[in-house]
């Protein structure tokens, strides 16, 4: 069997203990299941009160069900491969208690962070986290999940937070089923998301003050859900450096928003809120190499509803000279396939990436989402045109493209040099036929957060900073892509 099943082969073991109960005797009667079909020998440790095996039994491999007995004595509990020597697949099925009307019920065990696994304890891995925004103030919280060293069928991560500011409860979660098909793909796992902050004020002190009404501010809320499912495709060499993902993601966002259809209303029973639904759809396709030289990264992208639909490409490919030391080169081009120009012009394509209120799947996490002015307006996501300098022009519902290049670090300095270059629909431009900018890039935590610093830009983006009287250190802005610190991630690219 350990050659011509084992070795030859893709089958596992996995044995299970199904129930025990006591003979007419007072012995013990196993009932032992074969889940895989894999049939090699086994053996069943007995353990008393001190943790320690007192009698053990070897027996012959078998296909589906066999039932043993063991000898009565003082016994706590049953494991399959009491040493953990035999490479069983699952052993959190090898375990059961001896006395107890719960025979299978295993203790709690809350680990920082993570821990190994034990599979005769339920483990549960906590982490607290502190956070804040403009409009939920402070929050506190704690991150609740199962993450470790390996990969479990069920993955969970929750973690809620208390906001001292709003007095509400916000938080974010994600639940993750993973199978493991044996042809085409290496993995397929079904999964859902779930985010909730609040994300715009409305301050009635003015309209109070005016009217001389006593109305209360209204806090805007988003709830998101987002199902989805993911396949990882199999690879023929297991060393390969590619790796290939197709995700389609359904985004349900539900909103809060102020109603400005009951404006006339207002100052007889003051402004209210309206709930928004929305529906937008992502097909992903990701190839990547992570080779030592000259790594890359594709992503292809549709996003559509019932009504719009656009689609991308993004390549990321670091040009290595050196060791730790590369350009970074950033290709982008879209374009909408379909959509009235009212509602592309919502879902439009960004010259200069995503200031919060234009982040419509709520994908990232701003420090003040709906501001267009003051320290958290300065945000952004460097998506599609992905210029690090602020302009109106160039948001495009037709098309746009962009080249984006950042040198390596300056001597051992945190510092890079980055330059933009943006093309898109002139209906959206000015006199200029393209964007640029260049600049200053400080890196203060690698791949979260970026400081930008332009230097030189277009005419056409000069032309618009004066006009809105945007001083030189106001044109500074920064990326947090605290979204990447997820455990899951931390632990295992990390920790281990």
């Amino acid at each position: 069997w350990f050659n011509e099943q084992l070795i030859s082969t893709t089958h596992k073991i996995d044995y299970k203990i199904s129930s025990l109960k006591k003979s007419k005797q007072g012995n013990y009667v196993l009932t032992l299941k074969n889940k895989t079909g894999l049939i090699s020998p086994l053996k069943i440790d007995a353990f008393n009160n001190n943790n320690k095996p007192s009698d053990y039994m070897w027996i012959e491999g078998f296909k589906r069900k066999k039932r043993i007995e063991f000898p009565s004595q003082n016994v706590d509990y049953f494991k399959i491969d009491g040493l953990d020597l035999m490479p069983d697949v699952n052993r959190k099925n090898n375990f059961i208690n001896a006395k107890g009307l719960f025979k299978k019920a295993k203790p709690l065990q809350f680990n920082f962070i993570t821990k190994f696994e034990n599979p005769q304890v339920y483990q549960v891995n906590y982490l607290p986290l502190i956070a804040a925004n403009y409009y939920n103030g402070f929050m506190a919280g704690v991150n609740i999940h199962n993450y470790g060293l390996y990969q479990k069928r069920v993955e969970y991560s929750v973690t809620p937070f208390y906001a001292f500011k709003s007095n509400s409860a916000t938080g974010f979660a994600e639940l993750n089923y993973n199978c493991y098909p044996k042809r085409v793909f290496q993995q397929i796992t079904y999964g859902v998301k779930l985010k909730s902050f609040m994300y715009d004020y409305y301050d009635i002190e003015t309209f109070n003050r005016v009217n001389g009404t006593d109305y209360r501010s209204l806090s805007s809320n988003y709830f998101k859900i987002a199902p989805f499912v993911q396949f990882n495709l199999k690879n023929n060499n297991a060393n390969s450096p590619v790796n290939q993902i197709i995700t389609y993601t359904s985004n349900n966002l539900l909103i809060d928003s102020l109603d400005k259809s009951y404006v006339v209303f207002y100052a007889a029973s003051g402004p209210r809120l309206k709930k928004t639904k929305s529906v937008v759809n992502t097909l992903n396709y990701e190839l990547s190499n992570k080779r030592l030289i000259n790594p890359f990264k594709l992503n292809l992208e549709l996003q559509h509803n019932l009504s719009m639909a656009k689609i991308s490409a993004t390549v990321n490919y670091n040009l290595t000279i050196s060791k730790n030391k590369f350009f970074d080169l950033r290709l982008f081009a879209g374009t909408f396939l379909a959509g009235a120009e009212t509602e592309k012009s919502y879902y439009a394509f960004r010259a200069s990436g995503y200031n919060g209120y234009q982040d419509y799947l709520f994908a990232s996490n701003f420090i003040a989402r709906n501001e267009s002015a003051g320290f958290g307006f300065h945000q952004f996501s460097d998506v599609d045109g992905a210029l690090k300098t602020w302009t109106p022009l160039g948001q495009s519902s037709s098309w746009l493209a962009a080249i984006n290049l950042k040198s390596p670090t300056i001597f051992k300095f945190p510092f890079k040099l980055f330059a933009d270059l943006s093309f898109c629909d002139t209906r959206f431009l000015n006199t200029e036929s393209f964007l640029w900018d260049a600049g200053i890039n400080l890196t203060v935590i690698k791949e979260i957060i970026d400081i930008y610093i332009p230097i030189i830009y277009s005419n056409d983006i000069k032309k618009a900073i004066e006009l809105n009287n945007i001083s030189r250190l106001n044109t500074i802005r920064f990326t947090i892509n605290i979204h990447k610190l997820v455990p899951r991630n931390l632990i295992r690219d990390n920790l281990f």
